[in-house]
């Protein structure tokens, strides 16, 4: 089915917004819709938080023709959001090529880089592609903060450079922020330096554990007290209730897939089960047949051990790659998603409380 067919839904008699209605489908008629492909392990920095272990960056990639071959099988799967990301994307000399070809065969492109390498020049690369998002890592709003983060010098001055040149191109540009202990304090400063600059700001307070399940990067996780604080940031999160997920069953293998550089097809890049490899089967017969796609589709909430009488779960993003990393079962709980829930939670009835106690005074 392609990405034409998943559009042609009655369109004039359905009142849910249109992209709603199609990604609705995608999950019912498991369309590769959203596909994340990491073309380089590959990259100019060593950052504190990464999730890929050393020995990964200097295996045998993809070569140009076969990245080629891959954005077609997308193509013709359906996949409509395509992002290239790594390692550092630009360290692969034949990335404008690849990106060029994905824009020609019509994804909507993404691209994440962590804006060392962007030189005017590669900026006027960008802006020609006109990718749908240019995503720069920024790691805080202090060239301390962020070197440190990155254990390189004068790598926030060049990613910050990145960002304004992108947005003086017109280039959608987003700063990514993951919070950790090194940078939590300096959010509020990054948040509004992207709004001076044009650029949007996401947050992200999950630092997870690398690839093979080595734990060094968690203790910079930030803590209970702080998380409370970042939920509690009614500029972040104006309303009642924390956005969590409808179901705690997530869209992995359903209507999303992760391609390594290698080849790897998994469900998702951040869940590490292998559903096999574009170099030995196509990726239609991957994506139909491999045992773990099948195990998702077929996922119900009462199959989640710890979940489906949870009285967090309207709270949760859940995730199965961080159960599988951190927690060893893809269907157990996931510790860092139920703290965070909780947190929601108490956030969530203070403010009921609050609202409650407001309309009380009001009588």
């Amino acid at each position: 089915m392609s990405v034409s067919d998943a559009c042609a839904i009655d369109l004039e008699e359905n009142s849910q917004p249109i992209l709603t209605r199609v990604l609705e489908t995608t999950l019912t008629k498991f369309i590769p819709f959203n596909v994340i492909f990491e073309i380089t392990y590959r990259c100019n920095l060593r950052c504190q938080h990464c999730y890929i272990p050393e020995v990964n960056r200097h295996k045998d990639e993809l070569t140009t023709e076969e990245v080629e071959s891959v954005i077609d099988q997308l193509a013709d799967l359906g996949c409509l959001y395509l992002t290239l990301t790594g390692g550092e994307v630009l360290l692969r000399p034949d990335f404008f090529r690849i990106a060029r070809y994905a824009k020609k065969r019509g994804f909507a492109l993404r691209i994440f880089t962590n804006g060392t390498l962007v030189t005017p020049q590669i900026a006027d690369k960008i802006a020609e592609i006109m990718p749908m998002t240019c995503d720069i890592s920024i790691y805080g709003n202090k060239g301390g903060t962020h070197d440190q983060v990155t254990r390189a010098k004068g790598t926030w001055e060049r990613s910050m450079n990145a960002v304004r040149m992108l947005r003086e191109r017109g280039v959608r540009t987003v700063m990514k922020l993951p919070l950790m202990t090194l940078n939590v304090n300096e959010y509020k400063e990054v948040q509004q330096v992207a709004e001076e600059i044009g650029a949007e700001c996401r947050m992200d307070p999950t630092i997870a554990a690398m690839d093979d399940h080595n734990t060094d990067t968690l203790p910079l996780r930030i803590d209970a007290k702080a998380l409370y604080e970042v939920f509690s940031d009614r500029q972040l999160f104006p309303q009642e209730q924390p956005a969590g997920a409808e179901s705690p069953i997530c869209e992995a293998g359903r209507n999303t897939i992760g391609i390594s550089p290698t080849g790897e097809i998994y469900p998702c890049i951040q869940l590490q089960l292998s559903a096999g490899n574009i170099r030995d089967r196509s990726l239609q017969e991957i994506w139909e047949d491999a045992s773990i796609m099948h195990q998702l589709r077929n996922l119900r909430v009462q199959d989640l051990k710890h979940c489906a009488t949870c009285k967090l779960q309207k709270y949760c993003n859940r995730c199965p790659g961080l159960a599988h990393l951190e927690d060893g079962d893809w269907l157990g709980r996931s510790s860092r998603a139920c703290q965070i829930a909780g947190i929601r939670r108490k956030i969530d009835l203070e403010r009921k409380a609050e609202k409650l106690k407001a309309m009380a005074a009001a009588r």
